[in-house]
């Protein structure tokens, strides 16, 4: 004779785990957007003083500032992908290994200036 509460209580655990991890997302998500745009705007600041200060003559742009430049284009230029299908981890690594690869690349192009 088969244990039915047994089963149930299994079926029930991995629901109420689910549901955990989604609520856990959920709240995270916010922290994950902030720290997001702290990187972003780190690297924008970055870039700005190695390329347009020397070139063009420009103030520093602080953090703060470039923090303000990175969400009022993710505001004013949303990046939808209806069919992008990947998995939540792989979305989160792109968004944190692209800027790091760009502030690495234009580390790399001061040399040549």
């Amino acid at each position: 004779m088969r244990d039915l509460t047994g089963e149930f209580t299994k079926k029930y655990d991995d629901e109420v785990i689910k549901g955990a991890a989604f609520i856990l997302l959920i709240l995270s998500m916010p922290l994950l957007v902030f720290v997001g745009a702290i990187v972003q705007a780190y690297v924008i600041s970055m870039l700005w003083g190695w390329y347009i200060v020397p070139f063009f003559g420009a103030k520093h742009l602080p953090l703060v500032f470039a923090f303000g430049i990175c969400l009022l284009f993710q505001y004013l230029c949303p990046v939808n992908h209806p069919t992008d299908e990947r998995k939540l981890s792989e979305k989160l690594s792109y968004a944190m290994a692209r800027p790091l690869l760009a502030l690495l690349f234009g580390y790399i192009g001061t040399f040549f200036i």
